[in-house]
């Protein structure tokens, strides 16, 4: 008996990187332990959203910059169209 497996057309959806682009579409920039909080996202994979990302948005890293939501000097992350 052979078994018929639905074709994707499409890859299933990242959802930690869902996540994370809402979050810095609503306020950015951000740290990465505020994307974390604001997102529900572990912040390890705040990381791998992040470079998942890059490959098909813009994705900023400032070193030295404030994050918008706790106000830290850190490293905080922004999407741009680019």
């Amino acid at each position: 008996m052979l078994r018929s497996w639905p074709m994707m057309s499409e890859p299933p959806p990242d959802k930690e990187g869902v996540l994370v682009a809402n979050v810095l579409l609503q306020e950015q920039p951000l740290c990465a332990a505020c994307l974390s909080a604001k997102s529900g996202v572990s912040t390890g994979d705040v990381m791998g959203a992040l470079k998942r990302l890059q490959q098909t948005k813009s994705v900023k890293r400032d070193i030295a910059s404030r994050c918008r939501w706790c106000e830290r000097w850190t490293l905080v992350y922004s999407l741009f169209d680019g």
